[in-house]
């Protein structure tokens, strides 16, 4: 495929692929940014990942078989450290619905940081096959994250966005 005729190089693909990079960015320099910064970072760059990923275009598999994973345990533990540390007693325990066939009965529990955690290694798969150039693994790389986006990320990313939202607006005494 000519690249100008191929959906990985469409505007909402890079626009999503853009905020995606931005967001793996801010995760990976939050040894360097203070609380409020990357609680204030965060909140933005997480609500343009959302709206991003909403308005990508629907998108066929053409490969069959399983997409890389770049994220070993050890980078999802250290990412789930390092954002608990930041957020310290902020880090609660929130109720995310993970099953959108069954809402009712299907909300987990997990913490602030261990859903960063989970967004980040969704967006890390996904930015490290795009950044191969493989335009079949881009493709399938970008189906699997909308797919992924649809049913399980999309509402973890919502659950953190509402907390970030809590923590700035709050009135502290």
């Amino acid at each position: 495929m000519e690249p100008a005729n191929n959906i990985v190089f469409s505007k909402s693909v890079i626009e999503f692929v853009t905020v995606a990079k931005e967001f793996c960015l801010l995760i990976e320099n939050i040894k360097i940014l203070p609380e409020k910064d990357f609680v204030s970072k965060s909140q933005k760059i997480l609500a343009l990942l959302y709206l991003k990923a909403a308005l990508l275009p629907e998108i066929i598999p053409v490969e069959n078989e399983p997409n890389e994973k770049f994220v070993k345990e050890f980078e999802f533990n250290y990412v789930r450290t390092k954002v608990e540390q930041k957020l310290d007693y902020h880090d609660v325990n929130l109720d995310v619905i993970n099953d959108l066939g069954n809402i009712k009965e299907s909300s987990i529990t997990a913490s602030i940081s261990e859903l960063f955690a989970e967004i980040y290694e969704e967006i890390f798969n996904f930015i490290s096959i795009f950044r191969s150039g493989d335009q079949n693994k881009m493709n399938d790389s970008l189906w699997e994250c909308k797919q992924n986006f649809e049913q399980l990320w999309g509402s973890k990313l919502l659950s953190v966005l509402t907390a970030l939202h809590i923590i700035i607006y709050k009135n502290e005494e």
